[in-house]
C-alpha cells in the first residue's frame, strides 16, 4: 500500500494519501474487533472468510486499473535490493524468535541475549547496506523526516 502511495502521489497529495491510509488502518484496528465479534455471533465464523474472499476478489479486479494509473518511479525501475531484504528478514527473524522464546528460555539466558544481539547487529548491517545501495529496500532518509514518522 505505502509503496503504491509513494509512487502514485507527490508533494501535498502524497501527505494526504498517507494520512488517509493511516486513518483507514487505524479505524480498521479500532473497529475490527468490535464489529467482527457480533458479526461472527450472528453469521458464523465461516462468513468472515467468505467476506475476505470477496474483498480480495474486488481488490484483484482493481489491480489492472491501478497499475495503469501508477507512474514509473523516478529513476526508472530499480533492481530489488536482495542483500538488504535478506539481512532485514534475518534481523526480524532473530528478534521475533528472541521475543517468542524469551519467556521460556529466560530473558537473561544466553540464547535470548544472543538472538537479541544478533538482531541488533543485523539491523545495523541493514542500515549500513541501505546507505551504500543505490536503490535500498528502505530509504532511511525518510526516517529523518518528522512528518513521515508521525
Amino acid at each position: 500500500g505505502s509503496a503504491i502511495i509513494s509512487s502514485a502521489f507527490e508533494g501535498p497529495a502524497r501527505a494526504k494519501a498517507f494520512a488517509l491510509f493511516g486513518t483507514v488502518a487505524g479505524v480498521g484496528v479500532a473497529l475490527g474487533p468490535t464489529v467482527s465479534g457480533p458479526a461472527v455471533d450472528a453469521l458464523g465464523w465461516r462468513w468472515i472468510f467468505g467476506l475476505q474472499a470477496l474483498v480480495l476478489a474486488a481488490v484483484l479486479a482493481c489491480v489492472p486499473v491501478i497499475a495503469r494509473s501508477v507512474r514509473e518511479p523516478v529513476g526508472g525501475g530499480g533492481r530489488l535490493d536482495v542483500r538488504g531484504a535478506v539481512v532485514f528478514v534475518l534481523a526480524m527473524a532473530a528478534l521475533t524468535y528472541a521475543i517468542v522464546q524469551g519467556s521460556a528460555w529466560g530473558w537473561a539466558s544466553a540464547g535470548t541475549l544472543g538472538l537479541l544481539l544478533a538482531s541488533l547487529v543485523l539491523f545495523g548491517a541493514f542500515g549500513a547496506l541501505a546507505k551504500r545501495t543505490p536503490a535500498p529496500l528502505l530509504d532511511l532518509s525518510a526516517v529523518r523526516n518528522r512528518r513521515f514518522l508521525a
